[in-house]
Parts: structure tokens; sequence; C-alpha cells
């Protein structure tokens, strides 16, 4: 499954609501984390509704030069008993995506949308975004010596200080020589 309809060649993490509220910055444009985690882009799930929460970070996010890709939210999300957030999403939402104001208005074409220092971004996805922002694969399997074998690759990436780790893993049962490209420059690699 990729739900960030991102792979292969590029990676992703997922995160709860929760630690995207309380744990995401931004910097230089990419989403922080604070252990170090740092990401292009955040890509919301494929659904029309989210909680009014979640979307006033998405917002700060934004504001500070986060690139957000996803529908435009129509609904607020609420447990069974709660107050309806509907207006609230609705207002936030058309000032991220733009639109009119009519909470039906959900976002069915590819738009862009600059925001604050950031962007809002549907009807792409995260693969498509990040290619036409000419962000080269992080990791990149051009040849093997069987290429039934090349998705049986799996990778890991990591910065630690001024060191690139790469963690790549052959999941099949036998041996495989693989040509790979890192988006890696001025570094000698050493296995």
């Amino acid at each position: 499954s990729d739900p960030a309809h991102i792979l292969p060649g590029y990676d992703y993490d997922v995160i709860t609501a929760e630690a995207l509220i309380e744990r995401a910055t931004v910097k230089d444009g990419k989403i922080f984390l604070p252990d170090g985690m740092n990401y292009r882009v955040l890509v919301l799930p494929d659904r029309d509704e989210i909680s009014l929460r979640v979307l006033k970070k998405i917002k700060e996010l934004v504001v500070a030069g986060a690139t957000v890709i996803g529908p435009k939210p129509v609904r607020g999300e609420t447990l069974g008993n709660e107050v309806s957030t509907d207006a609230e999403v609705t207002k936030l939402a058309d000032e991220l995506w733009g639109g009119s104001g009519r909470r039906e208005e959900a976002q069915t074409s590819a738009m862009e949308r600059h925001y604050g220092k950031g962007r809002v971004i549907a009807g792409k996805t995260a693969r498509e975004v990040l290619q036409s922002d000419d962000v080269p694969p992080d990791c990149e399997f051009l040849s093997t010596s069987n290429s039934q074998l090349s998705t049986a690759f799996d990778y890991i990436h990591r910065t630690t200080g001024e060191a690139e780790i790469y963690f790549v893993a052959n999941r099949a049962s036998n041996a495989v020589a693989a040509t790979v490209a890192f988006r890696v420059r001025g570094k000698a690699p050493e296995l």
C-alpha cells in the first residue's frame, strides 16, 4: 500500500494527528519533527473531512512555508455528540485552497495555491509534485541482475551530522547485484 502515492524512489512516514499538532514545525520550507526528521511535503488523506485542530495546524505550517498536498476538506471531523465544526472548516479550507464558501464544493481538479510562505496543492500526487519541483528520487534502483527483482529492494534514509546513511535491503531470498543511485552530492560512498 502506498497512501502517499509516492513510490518507488521516494519514501514517506505516517504521522498521527496529535504528533502533527504537537511536534511539527517548518524551517526552510521543510516540515521538521523534534528528532531531526524532516519532510518536503505533507500529504493529507484522500477524504473530504478533517479535524478542525488539524486544519488549524495545517494553516500554521503552510503560512510558515510548508507544502501541503490533498483534497480540499468540506466538513469537520467530530465525535458523535460534539458540536459541528463544518462552518469553521469551510472558512479555513476556503482560505487555504480558495473557493466560494459553499460546503459542497470539493476540490476535483488540479490546483496550486500559494498562501503565506507555503502552498497548498490538490489534484496531484506527491510524486508528481516532487518531480515538478525537480526533486529526483532519493534512492533509485537503476538495474539489477534480475529485472524482476527490482521491486524486491527497500531502503531507509537517515541524516546524522555530516553523514547520509542509507540502509538498503534485498527482500528476495537470493543474492542480487544492483546499480543504485542516491540523492547525495559531494560525498564519497562507503559500504
